[in-house]
């Protein structure tokens, strides 16, 4: 089908020569066909160029861009939205896929709901794992208008389920500071601005790879460090709500990190191990005689009575 406006789709990628024919395919084959595709080579060192001119040369609306030294997703995102020349953009990871008809879909509900920003929902594929995102209850606060106050409760836009006017991700970008969550702050600081709508539709299949950085934790912890002391436009309870699950993420990552940690050392150093595994717990034994003492409890109780006297003064 026929259409004025532009859409233009970046792809970013680094060494993902054999993934990316699948993904750029599954752009030029959409229903909706005026469009181009801007892929950005984060100084990839694999064949990617030759990939990519491949397919160029049998159609003109892709176009490739490269540079030397690697920078980052959010470098090469930044990077292609000075190239592009669409109304709207959107975005195609090297190793995912759209359905056939998703930019179709996703215009004509932005333009019915005259909206700036339409997203959708995704299938994502972890080894033997399958989730649809948004899930149930995420799509029930969407649809009672509570889209801010969920995303507050964890990320359930993908920058490839977005579809966006490009006057306004040319004004906010991407900060290239944030080595994990990128997409995450984006919608931070866009959502209170930004008119959106929701096409209640998978239309995008998501392949999480072995090395993809979603898996990793350093980055992860990172990343929320920089988040946790970013402004965002928020009311005081949202940011509440995005600071507790910022928290929770962070202590559920950083245990997960050190007890594998200290699962390492204890096979490599089991006997030093477990002498201090000995030791902390004759210290908590000795620790609990002194709590479940008459004279402990007696004193406890003591210090609560005075508290509460000092209040109701």
């Amino acid at each position: 089908m026929k259409y004025n406006d532009k859409i233009s789709v970046i792809i970013p990628t680094y060494n993902r020569a054999k993934e990316l024919v699948k993904s750029i395919n599954s752009v030029l084959k959409q229903t909706y066909d005026n469009i181009e595709i801007i892929v950005v080579d984060d100084g990839s060192t694999d064949n990617t160029k030759d990939v990519v001119n491949k397919i160029s040369k049998c159609d003109s609306r892709v176009k490739y861009y490269s540079y030397k030294n690697n920078k980052g997703a959010c470098y090469a995102r930044n990077y292609a939205l000075k190239k592009i020349t669409g109304k709207y953009v959107t975005f195609q990871d090297s190793d995912d896929e759209y359905i056939y008809d998703k930019l179709e879909t996703q215009y004509n509900n932005l333009i019915k709901k005259k909206t700036d920003m339409d997203f959708c929902m995704l299938k994502r594929y972890n080894n033997n794992e399958i989730a649809i995102i948004p899930n149930k209850k995420q799509i029930n606060s969407i649809n009672n208008n509570m889209i801010v106050e969920e995303l507050c409760n964890g990320n359930y836009i993908s920058l490839s389920t977005m579809l966006i006017k490009a006057s306004i991700i040319k004004k906010y970008k991407f900060d290239e500071s944030i080595p994990r969550f990128q997409d995450y702050d984006f919608f931070l600081r866009i959502v209170s601005e930004v008119n959106m709508s929701f096409t209640n539709k998978i239309l995008l299949n998501v392949y999480i790879s072995k090395d993809s950085i979603t898996k990793s934790n350093d980055k992860l912890l990172d990343a929320i460090c920089i988040i946790m002391n970013k402004e965002y436009k928020l009311t005081s309870k949202q940011i509440n709500l995005l600071k507790r699950y910022l928290f929770n993420t962070y202590k559920q990552i950083s245990d997960n990190k050190y007890f594998s940690i200290i699962n390492e050392l204890n096979n490599k150093y089991k006997n030093d191990i477990n002498c201090l595994i000995q030791e902390k717990n004759d210290y908590k034994n000795e620790l609990n005689n002194i709590y479940n003492s008459k004279g402990y409890r007696i004193l406890n109780k003591f210090y609560k009575f005075k508290s509460i006297f000092r209040k109701k003064q």
